[in-house]
């Protein structure tokens, strides 16, 4: 009697390949689960998610998905391919999008869209 058996990297009773990006069996960042009774589920390293574990989990950045976004008011370019950058939401700015924009000349009254008018006294 002969038993069935997938190769390493196969999964399922059609032993198909387990998922992977660039010809790594899940991104290089986790294990596949394989084997004729694999169901082909990467299980990622600590930081990566995805199909093929080939993201980072949110707030993470950087090629092994271990630096911390520091955003505080703010999008952060995170990701495998990320910086760690800061794009600031509207009235905030500085490296961490921790500072506020005052504009004292509307006394922090003015609405984010709204544009300043100076009215001139004669």
């Amino acid at each position: 009697m002969q038993t069935r058996e997938c190769c390493a990297g196969f999964y399922g009773a059609q032993c198909e390949p387990c998922p992977q990006v660039a010809g790594n069996i899940c991104f290089g960042n986790g294990i596949c689960l394989d084997g004729i009774n694999g169901t082909g589920f990467c299980e990622c390293e600590v930081g990566f998610k995805g199909l093929a574990c080939d993201s980072c989990i949110d707030g993470k950045y950087g090629i092994n998905c271990d630096q911390d976004c520091v955003c505080i008011h703010g999008k952060c370019s995170s990701g495998i391919k990320g910086d760690g950058s800061c794009e600031c939401d509207v009235g905030w700015r500085g490296v961490k999008c921790d500072t506020e924009i005052k504009d004292d000349s509307c006394n922090n009254t003015c609405h984010t869209s709204a544009k300043y008018v100076r009215h001139q006294t004669s």
